[in-house]
C-alpha cells in the first residue's frame, strides 16, 4: 500500500507548501473539512475518489493529472480492482493520454480475467465519447486476454481496432483487414455491414480484385437478408426498431453491386463490367427509403450513368464522347477528374483524337494541377493527388503520341511531382517515360527532372526499407 500512503503524503505536503491550513484548503476546494481530513489521514475508512482528487489538484493549481501516477494503488486498496475508482480513473487517463497509468492498471486487472467485461465497458464508453484512439489500449487488452474466441466482446473489440487502425497507409490497412477478417461474422449484424464495406474499400485501394468481388458478394447476401428481415419486422412487430447502421441499408446493397463492376473495369474486362451496371442503376424499388435513402439511390443512378460512359469509351465507342463531356461539364463537377482520366486513357488505347475535349476542359485541367485546390475539394488530398498524377501521366502519353513533346514532358514532370508528394510507386513509370523521351526535354525541364530524381533517391535512402520505397532502390 506504499503509493496509497504516498499520494496522501504528497497532497498534504503540497497543501502545506501552498500555505493552506486544512480548514482554509477545505474552503478553497469545496470539500468538507471532516471529509478531507478522513481522506488524507485514513485511507482504509475513506478512499480517495477521482472527483476529490481532481478538485484537490485544481485548487493547488497543479497540471491536470499530476497525481495520477500515485493513484494507481488507490484502485486496488482491497487487493482487487475497485470498479468505482478504476472506471473513472481510466476514463480520465484516456482523456488526458496517461498511457503509463492505463498500462499499469490494465496489467494488474488481468490477474483476474473476470474483469475483462469491465475493461470492455470502459473501452466502449471512451469510444462512444469520441476518443477512438484512447479506447485502443482497452480493446487490445480484451483482444489479447479473452480466451473464448466466440465471445461477442472480443469480436466487437477486434472490429473497433480494425476501424481505428484504418488510415492512409495501405500496408497497415491490409494488416488491419487480415486481423479483423476471422471476426467479421461474429460481430452484430450492423457492424458486419460496416466492416465488410470497409474491407472492400481496403482491397479496392490495393487492387486486390478477387477479394473485392468475394467480399462484395458476401455484403450483397447479408444486405439482402437484412433488408427482407427489416420488411418482415415492419409488418409484424408493433415495437419495430430499425437496425442501427452508419449508412442507409440501400448503401450496402448498392455498394455490393457497384464494386464488382468497378473491379472488372480495373481488370480490363469492360463488357462484363458494363453488363453489371443494371444491378445498381435503379434502386428505387427499395422500400422505406425516406429522404436519406432517396438521395443515396440518386447517387448510384448517377454513378451508373457515369460508369456506362466510361466503359463504352474504354471499349472504343468514341461516338458517346460528346454526350459524356456534356454530362461532366454541365452536371457533375466531382466526376470531372475521374472522367478526364477515362477519356484520355481511352484516347490512348484506341487512338481517339480528343483535342477539342482537352480544350473545353483546359481550365479544369489547370485547376486540377493546383495542390491547394486538391487539398480543399471533395476527397482527401492523397487520393486527389494520386488521381491527378494518373491524369497527368495519361496526358503525357497522349501528347507524345500527338508529337507535342514539350507539353508531354511538362505533364510527365507534374505526374512525377505528385507521385513523390504521396510516396507513390507510380513515380517509377514517370522516370521511365521521361528517360524514353529525354532527348526532347529542354535544359530547364532536365534540371527540374534531376532535382526530383535527387529527391526520390534521398527519400529512398531515408525509408526503412528502400527496396519497397517507390518500388525502387535497395
Amino acid at each position: 500500500m506504499k503509493n496509497g500512503i504516498d499520494i496522501r503524503s504528497e497532497i498534504k505536503k503540497c497543501i502545506q507548501e501552498a500555505g493552506h491550513t486544512l480548514r482554509g484548503f477545505s474552503k478553497a476546494s469545496g470539500i468538507f473539512e471532516s471529509h478531507l481530513s478522513m481522506v488524507l489521514n485514513n485511507y482504509l475508512m475513506r478512499p480517495l475518489g477521482m472527483t476529490h482528487l481532481d478538485r484537490i489538484n485544481q485548487t493547488l493549481g497543479k497540471p491536470e493529472g499530476c497525481f495520477y501516477d500515485l493513484y494507481v494503488d488507490e484502485c486496488f486498496i482491497s487487493g482487487k480492482p475497485h470498479r468505482s475508482r478504476v472506471k473513472p480513473f481510466m476514463l480520465r487517463c484516456a482523456e488526458l493520454g496517461k498511457q503509463k497509468e492505463i498500462n499499469q492498471v490494465l496489467s494488474r486487472m488481468m490477474d483476474d480475467l473476470d474483469k475483462l467485461p469491465l475493461v470492455f465497458e470502459i473501452a466502449e464508453e471512451i469510444y462512444a465519447g469520441g476518443n477512438p484512439q484512447g479506447a485502443v489500449p482497452f480493446y487490445e487488452c480484451v483482444a489479447e486476454n479473452e480466451r473464448h474466441q466466440h465471445d461477442e466482446n472480443l469480436a466487437i473489440s477486434q472490429y473497433r481496432l480494425f476501424r481505428t487502425a484504418l488510415g492512409k497507409d495501405n500496408d497497415a490497412n491490409l494488416k488491419a483487414v487480415i486481423r479483423f477478417e476471422p471476426y467479421r461474422n461474429r460481430v452484430p449484424e450492423n457492424y458486419q455491414l460496416d466492416g465488410l464495406l470497409q474491407m472492400i474499400n481496403v482491397y479496392f485501394n490495393l487492387g486486390m480484385w478477387k477479394e473485392v468481388e468475394f467480399f462484395s458478394e458476401e455484403l450483397c447476401n447479408l444486405s439482402e437478408t437484412l433488408y427482407r428481415l427489416d420488411l418482415h419486422k415492419r409488418l409484424k412487430s408493433k415495437k419495430y426498431e430499425p437496425l442501427q447502421t452508419e449508412r442507409h441499408l440501400v448503401v450496402y446493397y448498392g455498394y455490393s453491386s457497384l464494386m464488382p463492376s468497378v473491379s472488372l473495369e480495373n481488370q480490363g474486362k469492360y463488357q462484363k463490367a458494363l453488363d453489371l451496371i443494371a444491378n445498381y442503376a435503379d434502386l428505387s424499388w427499395f422500400e422505406n427509403l425516406g429522404e436519406v435513402g432517396e438521395k443515396e439511390v440518386a447517387k448510384f443512378t448517377m454513378w451508373a450513368e457515369a460508369n456506362r460512359y466510361t466503359l463504352h469509351l474504354l471499349l472504343g465507342n468514341a461516338e458517346i464522347l460528346p454526350s459524356y463531356t456534356s454530362f461532366l461539364k454541365d452536371k457533375h463537377i466531382q466526376e470531372i477528374l475521374p472522367g478526364l482520366i477515362t477519356i484520355v486513357d481511352a484516347a490512348n488505347k484506341h487512338q481517339i483524337s480528343i483535342d477539342d475535349v482537352l480544350l473545353e476542359f483546359s481550365d479544369e485541367i489547370q485547376l486540377l494541377k493546383d495542390r491547394e485546390y486538391l487539398r480543399s475539394e471533395y476527397y482527401e488530398e492523397r487520393f486527389n493527388l494520386s488521381r491527378c498524377s494518373d491524369l497527368c501521366y495519361q496526358l503525357a502519353l497522349y501528347y507524345f503520341y500527338k508529337k507535342s513533346n514539350d507539353t508531354a514532358i511538362n505533364n510527365v514532370l507534374k505526374s512525377m511531382e505528385m507521385a513523390i508528394i504521396i510516396k507513390q510507386r507510380d513515380v517509377v513509370r514517370c522516370i521511365s517515360l521521361f528517360e524514353e523521351h529525354r532527348v526532347y526535354a529542354t535544359s530547364k525541364q532536365q534540371m527540374l527532372y534531376e532535382s526530383m530524381l535527387k529527391e526520390v533517391r534521398e527519400l529512398g535512402e531515408n525509408s526503412q526499407d528502400s527496396r519497397d520505397f517507390f518500388g525502387v532502390g535497395g
